[in-house]
């Protein structure tokens, strides 16, 4: 990736994105897991995810990672390696097996996850928000949310069991409208004689 392309990539990174399935709110330090929960992110923190971000799938030199992030502040390369252990628990990531952060040797880091923009989201904002429904649903019974597996059977036993009440409910009411007009009728004939 070249220069002018990595500079779009960075201002595209300044906004909401995504990593993987984690949405990154840079402006806000924060990050929500795909579990829903979100996590607040020291600023520093988030600026060196902003800055390997900005330029994924490349590999980003400390020393680009020290003046991007701590710019004329002087720190050791303790603060750097804690960031990234930091954001490598925040993913959920292993060093030996990246998914997410890759450690260069000697060189530095490169962001190995997928990052989107924020923006793709809105395509499928229907069914995310479907999703999120369902999610929430779920943590109010108590269970674990599986959105993305579709039921067995197709629709759930609930919505048939309430279509069946409310089929019968309407069974009863025509019952009972035909009954108490049948006898009206017979009363007012038994009158009349």
């Amino acid at each position: 990736m070249g220069r002018a392309s990595g500079e779009g990539a960075a201002a595209r990174a300044r906004g909401e994105f995504r990593v993987g399935d984690f949405l990154v709110r840079p402006r806000l330090n924060q990050v929500v897991k795909p579990t829903g929960r979100t996590a607040r992110v020291q600023p520093k923190i988030m600026e060196v995810l902003v800055a390997l971000a900005g330029r994924a799938g490349e590999v980003v030199t400390r020393e680009e990672l020290f003046a991007t992030v701590w710019k004329e502040t002087h720190v050791s390369e303790h603060a750097l390696a804690r960031a990234i252990s930091a954001l490598r628990k925040l993913f959920g990531d292993d060093r030996a097996r990246p998914r997410f952060i890759e450690t260069i040797p000697k060189t530095g880091y490169r962001l190995v996850a997928p990052v989107t923009d924020s923006s793709d989201d809105a395509r499928d904002e229907v069914s995310g928000d479907a999703r999120d429904a369902a999610r929430e649903s779920a943590r109010v019974d108590g269970r674990a949310a599986e959105v993305s597996r579709p039921r067995e059977g197709g629709v759930s036993w609930r919505v048939g069991a309430a279509a069946l009440l409310c089929a019968a409910a309407v069974v009863v009411l025509v019952l009972v409208v035909l009954f108490v007009t049948r006898d009206a009728g017979h009363a007012h004939l038994h009158l009349h004689h």
